[in-house]
C-alpha cells in the first residue's frame, strides 16, 4: 500500500471517529487475516467492501496505540471499543483494550478482556503476563 493511500484511510478511520464512531491500536498482517476469517457482523467480500472494514479496523487501532502511547487511554479505549465492534474476537483488538483499560484504573474490564483472549488462545503468554499482573 502507498503512502499517500494509508493517509488517505487513516483520514477516513478519523474522520468516522469524529463524527461519533467509537474506535481503536496497531495491526499486523497476522492479525488482518485473523480479523477476516472471524465472525463479524459486517459483511466481507473479496472486493473493496472487505477492504473497507479492515482500513477502517486498522486505522482505528493504530491511532488508538498513537493515543495510548501518548497517554490519552481514554481516547485510546474509545478507538479500540470501535474496532472490538467491527470484529469482537480480534485478539490484537481485545489485547490493546484490555491494556489501555488496566492503563486506565478500569482493572476488572481488563482482567475480563484478557481472559477472554486466554479462553480462545490459551498459550498467549503476553496476555497471561498482564493477567498476573492484574491480579
Amino acid at each position: 500500500m502507498h503512502d499517500q493511500e494509508r493517509r488517505t484511510q487513516a483520514q477516513e478511520g478519523h474522520d468516522l471517529a469524529s463524527r461519533g464512531a467509537n474506535a481503536p491500536e496497531h495491526r499486523s498482517t497476522q492479525s488482518q487475516s485473523a480479523a477476516a476469517s472471524g465472525p463479524s457482523h459486517l459483511p466481507r467480500s473479496e472486493g473493496g467492501a472487505g477492504r473497507g472494514v479492515d482500513a477502517l479496523q486498522d486505522a482505528l487501532i493504530e491511532r488508538g496505540s498513537l493515543l495510548h502511547r501518548l497517554g490519552r487511554t481514554e481516547e485510546a479505549i474509545a478507538h479500540f471499543d470501535a474496532a472490538r465492534r467491527i470484529a469482537p474476537d480480534h485478539e490484537l483488538v481485545l489485547t490493546n483494550l484490555a491494556g489501555a483499560l488496566a492503563d486506565s484504573g478500569q482493572r476488572h474490564e481488563a482482567v475480563v478482556a484478557f481472559r477472554k483472549i486466554l479462553q480462545r488462545n490459551p498459550e498467549n503468554e503476553h496476555v497471561r503476563h498482564q493477567l498476573r499482573r492484574l491480579i
